[in-house]
């Protein structure tokens, strides 16, 4: 799997991303009380935007039956704590693939708060239906976040496991995507040893992000994901 692939996200990047994001909620002039961040992928956004907007944030959690190339529905697996009742709530989240987790957890909010629901999202695949409302990149390269060391290194040990590539390998391309040597060699020696035992389970779900079977065969030309786009449909 060439580096072409990925798409790395620094802390640097994510950072910045995420604050350039919160400029674009400010300029819109949107009112709102509360941000609502799905976990496990949108809490490290979801802080940065809490501090940016000066907002609380509160969370929800959702997972999905995974094997390998293949995901269940999603479901919500820890609802909301906090009364939300006529809050205008920003759903936070760190990517959309194909949008299910987004459509349920916009609909479970829009019920409790009877309000309209707004999300961002810094990171959509082109195929995302539907999107966010604020994004800022789009891009069919597997999306890599500074804080997915022994989540990248699952998932690259079941990509190659049926392939022949060797552990010294997945070691080097999990180096050349930026992660320290001491964490990608604990990870990958206790990934390899469970990916021969365990079989496919339940598993938080933050979003579908990795390559499917088909695009891992045939790489699609990837979009120019350095392109910067507010999507503010919903402040029309």
């Amino acid at each position: 799997m060439s580096q072409e692939k990925f798409l790395k996200i620094s802390w640097q990047l994510l950072e910045r991303d995420s604050f350039d994001l919160a400029q674009a909620i400010i300029e819109s002039n949107l009112k709102l009380d509360r941000i609502i961040a799905i976990s496990r992928g949108g809490l490290v956004i979801g802080r940065l935007m809490s501090d940016f907007l000066n907002l609380p944030i509160s969370t929800i959690a959702m997972q999905q039956l995974a094997s390998e190339n293949q995901s269940g529905e999603p479901v919500i697996a820890e609802k909301l704590t906090c009364d939300v009742n006529g809050q205008n709530l920003l759903l936070v989240d760190e990517i959309v693939d194909h949008g299910e987790v987004l459509a349920k957890v916009t609909e479970y909010l829009a019920k409790l708060s009877g309000q309209r629901v707004y999300s961002l999202v810094p990171y959509i695949k082109p195929w995302a239906k539907p999107k966010p409302d604020f994004y800022l990149r789009e891009t069919e390269k597997w999306v890599i976040f500074p804080y997915d060391i022994r989540e990248m290194t699952s998932d690259l040990v079941g990509v190659f496991k049926k392939k022949g590539i060797s552990p010294e390998q997945i070691k080097n391309q999990l180096l050349a995507l930026g992660f320290s040597q001491t964490l990608t060699e604990y990870f990958l020696k206790k990934e390899i040893a469970a990916s021969k035992t365990t079989p496919p389970q339940t598993r938080p779900s933050p979003s579908t992000n990795q390559p499917t079977q088909e695009q891992n065969e045939i790489p699609k030309p990837p979009v120019d994901s350095s392109a910067t786009n507010f999507n503010k449909q919903s402040a029309d």
